[in-house]
């Protein structure tokens, strides 16, 4: 293991039955110190194999004695809590082994169901969800939903975690579909929400054709990560009742932690990944329960890209913690380039991203080619990675509020991400369900506000100052129409600096978007919206010149600098798997401050000094190496 003692924790702390406290295990989650690895327990635990990759923290299933397989294959959730004793002492070890390198270890924990079938009718009875008449299930008998309201279910999981978590000696829980939205019509749902709001759950839930059958998301991944559209809400009621269940999710997860914290008398680290649209988990992760901000929405085949979701989870943690996303390769098996090419998105911006651990053991050329970028991103974890800040022109104006109000699970903002990453132009994503903070939208020259229908009277006023200190703003759709109590809005942005598309057109972008094949080629965007974006920022801090396809950057601010990362997604393009080069790039940077050195690093070359031609008196030009995968200029100061 090669990491430095400040990327890894000393295995002093784990001696003589201690853990690291939270503050300790919260340095390994930075942004740019975590190397996060998945090992899926098919048919043993490798834990050696994952610690050469590099990693500081690994993500364990340990489930052999999860659930009772039935006879005939299938899912049918998890078994009695009394099975997970038969596998304590192996898990001990193997977390132990962990421990004794310095590795923090999280185990796995599903579901929002268990199997029926090894309970008692008493026992399900202070378990279960009351779903009909709509319902979603998996066509499996036995499976049985979980009402996560209900105190028997909470108990259960509370239980399940003391062994999982205490006695395995693991660091923490990854919980998995633990809140999906379902919609449980039980009298201790009805009850609480009669207590929280004075009014009755199910005149308050809508109908069909708004809850989607219980669930607000589909196909969250596959081919498309196209969501189907649906019904805006259109009755505060209705709205508040989802934000009810938001809420519900939230008081679930923190007192399950509370519950096992105090049953184990430590800290642990805690985090998840809901199966549900981007409002509602946004709104989950928002509410500060979890440590570590985690997707399975990853995507490697262009023009599609993680961009969004890793900018998104920068946002959620202030640019402090580092976002993890995760694929399951729907489109194709995953090749070296593949892997070199999802990693290095990852880490450039701002987060990680990386396929299952059971690629890797299947596949010894995978594993090195994962090692081989980690070790390019630990030599410049110190002096780059971990401490810088982002620096982009652009924000996306993002509601979770303004989502679940209009049904978006598919986002307008995500849709929008994907047009400045046709345009090659970087972004941040800023949420609204926030108080606005002045400085730092100052930092912006233009803001995209793409169908953000519900808005605070004190986001909207953010705005106006915006415009009146300089900043461009193109809006969509009905972005603004509403306050936070859903009451009309009477008055509008206004001036030269705003322009105000009343048609979707982010979603008519995003629906023309097509996978790149034997047949389709890659067009720059063409059309009011990209021309709306190129005429409010004119002189971009950062341009390829010509534009690119299939290049994404990220410009980043150092304490002596600032630094630009390109990644080369020309890769798993039908029939061109393998990742094409790209071959005299030409890079245009407006630097803060006057440049003393210009760099590029890469892992093909290492570092090297860059020439550095002046345009004009701010913009300076530069011919860039070959981009084979990932590549970072880096500019130094005048002192």
């Amino acid at each position: 293991m090669d990491l430095h003692d400040d990327f890894l924790l000393s295995p002093e702390l784990w001696a003589d039955g201690r853990f690291p406290s939270r503050e300790q295990y919260q340095q390994i989650l930075r942004r740019g110190r975590l190397f996060y690895s998945l090992d899926i327990d098919d048919p043993k635990p490798v834990g050696p194999a994952i610690v050469k990759r590099p990693c500081n923290l690994v993500y364990h299933t340990a489930l052999p004695e999860h659930r009772v397989r039935p006879e005939h294959g299938g899912w049918r959730g998890f078994a009695r809590n009394e099975l997970l004793n038969e596998g304590v002492e192996r898990e001990r070890k193997y977390i132990a082994s962990m421990h004794a390198v310095g590795v923090g270890v999280i185990v796995y924990q599903n579901d929002n169901n268990f199997d029926s079938t090894q309970f008692t009718r008493e026992e399900i009875s202070e378990m279960a969800a009351e779903l009909q008449p709509f319902t979603w299930a998996f066509d499996n008998p036995g499976r049985q939903f979980a009402c996560t309201n209900k105190p028997g279910w909470r108990a259960l999981l509370v239980d399940r975690l003391k062994i999982r978590v205490g006695d395995y000696g693991a660091d923490g829980v990854f919980w998995d579909n633990c809140t999906p939205f379902i919609h449980c019509r039980c009298r201790h749902c009805q009850d609480n929400y009669s207590r929280a709001t004075g009014r009755n759950l199910i005149s308050d839930m809508g109908n069909p054709p708004t809850i989607v059958a219980d669930m607000r998301v589909f196909e969250y991944v596959g081919p498309t990560q196209r969501p189907r559209d649906l019904v805006p809400i259109a009755d505060p009621k209705t709205m508040r009742y989802l934000e009810w269940r938001i809420e519900r999710a939230i008081d679930f997860y923190r007192t399950v932690r509370l519950e096992v914290e105090s049953a184990i008398g430590r800290s642990i680290i805690y985090t998840s990944n809901g199966h549900i649209g981007i409002a509602e988990q946004t709104a989950i992760m928002a509410s500060g329960v979890f440590d570590m901000i985690f997707s399975e929405d990853g995507f490697s085949a262009p023009p599609v890209s993680n961009a969004f979701s890793l900018r998104l989870g920068s946002a959620l943690t202030s640019g402090e913690r580092c976002p993890f996303i995760i694929t399951r390769v729907m489109e194709s098996a995953p090749t070296v380039d593949m892997v070199k090419t999802l990693t290095a998105e990852g880490r450039s911006l701002g987060g990680q991203a990386d396929f299952w651990d059971l690629n890797y053991r299947e596949n010894p050329a995978l594993a090195d080619a994962a090692r081989s970028m980690r070790e390019f991103h630990h030599e410049f974890a110190s002096s780059l990675y971990a401490i810088e800040h982002d620096f982009n022109d652009i924000a996306i104006l993002y509601s979770w509020r303004s989502d679940l109000w209009t049904s978006a699970a598919d986002s307008p903002a995500k849709m929008t991400g994907g047009l400045l990453e046709d345009l090659n132009q970087p972004f941040d994503v800023v949420i609204a369900d926030r108080p606005p903070d002045l400085e730092e939208l100052s930092r912006y020259r233009l803001l995209l506000v793409p169908h953000v229908e519900v808005l605070s009277d004190d986001w909207f006023a953010a705005v106006h100052t915006f415009l009146d200190h300089g900043g461009k703003v193109v809006s969509t759709g009905n972005s603004a129409q509403l306050n936070e109590l859903l009451q009309p809005r009477r008055t509008t942005w206004h001036g030269s600096a705003h322009q105000h598309f009343s048609e979707r057109v982010e979603k008519q972008y995003a629906r023309s978007r097509k996978m790149i094949g034997m047949h389709t080629g890659f067009r720059q965007p063409i059309g009011a919206w990209a021309e709306a974006v190129d005429r409010a920022l004119p002189t971009p801090s950062v341009r390829i010149d010509p534009p690119l396809a299939l290049v994404t950057l990220n410009h980043t601010r150092l304490p002596d600098g600032e630094a630009v990362h390109l990644v080369n997604r020309y890769c798993n393009v039908f029939p061109q798997i393998a990742t094409t080069p790209r071959i005299g790039l030409v890079l245009r940077l407006r630097p803060a401050r006057q440049p003393r050195r210009v760099t590029w690093s890469s892992p093909e070359s290492g570092e090297c000094d860059l020439q550095t031609q002046f345009v004009d008196e701010r913009e300076i030009r530069l011919a860039l190496p070959t981009l084979t995968v990932t590549g970072i200029v880096r500019v130094y100061y005048e002192s």
